[in-house]
């Protein structure tokens, strides 16, 4: 029996044999897979089908034209990361191709109409998006505009009406990507930075809810109107409910009770749970002496008062 040195030597001799008689024959040149091979792999994605299955709409891209993304922005709610693709629309009976663009634009949220004939999507024009309808009849784009004083949310959906004549989206209020810019950059750009426990416990959590402030609107294409089904927004704590008005702006429509759902209470639930866990690992002899003062240590009943052990705290006591 080989132990040791000797059974490695004996390991090392079969993998140079094995390596030998795999070894390509001499003169033929083997193309390794190169990171610019990477990058020129192209990829199509199906954004939506028609209701008959005949008509699809899809992108075709490659990882090369998700270049250049800044990373200092990560997590910025208002960055737009570059994304550019083809958009085509195929009938799946011939297979061909029609490009909707003549050259690879930033494109998002393709979606056909009930009927099957029109194609609405999300372009990247800078600095928001616009809505564009293609018509396969025409195979042109129509000229109906999109005109709003909100910019359209980037992680808006884009739903039909059942009759085809309306689109569903969501907007941004005026101020959002000013007060999200601001947030992004205390919480990022300094020196040193603080996280206050009496405050919101980790500005990362107030920068991520940034994304989810959303104006529901609809947009009558003909017309070219657009209702606010929310006329003003507010954030709300979980399980708390709100009056708002419905409907047209005018404010003639009825006021609808909204309660926030059972999912963001189960989510505040177990917040407050874990707010409790670290209240109760703050009272023990350790973690007191680690503590840096009383703002962090100290009992609050009120869940959006919650107390808790500094980050440097709760790292020395993770070390220990």
């Amino acid at each position: 029996m080989l132990r040791g040195s000797n059974a490695f030597r004996f390991l090392f001799a079969l993998w140079l044999l094995a390596s030998a008689l795999i070894a390509p024959a001499a003169g033929q040149n083997r193309e390794l897979f190169t990171i610019d091979d990477y990058f020129r792999i192209v990829s199509f994605r199906i954004d939506d089908w028609t209701k008959d299955g005949r008509w699809l709409a899809g992108s075709i891209s490659s990882q090369a034209d998700r270049l250049a993304p800044d990373n200092y922005r990560y997590g910025d709610p208002t960055y737009i990361a570059p994304s550019v693709a083809d958009l085509v629309v195929m009938d799946t009976r011939d297979g061909k191709p029609i490009r909707l663009f003549p050259q690879k634009e930033q494109v998002r949220g393709a979606a056909w109409s009930p009927d099957g004939k029109r194609l609405a999507l999300f372009v990247y024009r800078k600095p928001a998006y616009q809505i564009m309808i293609w018509s396969r009849e025409t195979k042109a784009f129509e000229k109906a505009s999109f005109k709003s004083p909100k910019p359209i949310a980037a992680n808006s959906s884009l739903v039909w009406a059942p009759d085809g004549t309306k689109l569903y989206l969501g907007l941004r209020p005026p101020d959002w990507e000013t007060k999200s810019a601001e947030l992004f950059k205390k919480a990022t750009v300094a020196p040193i930075i603080q996280f206050d426990s009496e405050k919101p416990f980790l500005p990362w959590d107030e920068v991520g809810r940034r994304s989810r402030l959303i104006i529901p609107a609809v947009w009558e294409i003909a017309a070219n109107k657009i209702t606010e089904l929310l006329r003003k927004l507010r954030s709300c704590r979980p399980g708390s409910s709100r009056t708002e008005p419905i409907g047209s702006s005018n404010g003639t429509s009825p006021k609808r009770r909204i309660t926030t759902s059972s999912a963001a209470r189960r989510t505040s639930s177990r917040s407050c749970r874990s707010r409790a866990v670290r209240r109760a690992s703050c009272s023990s002899p350790t973690n007191s002496a680690l503590s840096p003062g009383p703002k962090t240590t100290g009992y609050s009943p009120t869940p959006t008062r919650a107390t808790s052990t500094s980050w440097a705290s709760r790292t020395r006591n993770r070390g220990s």
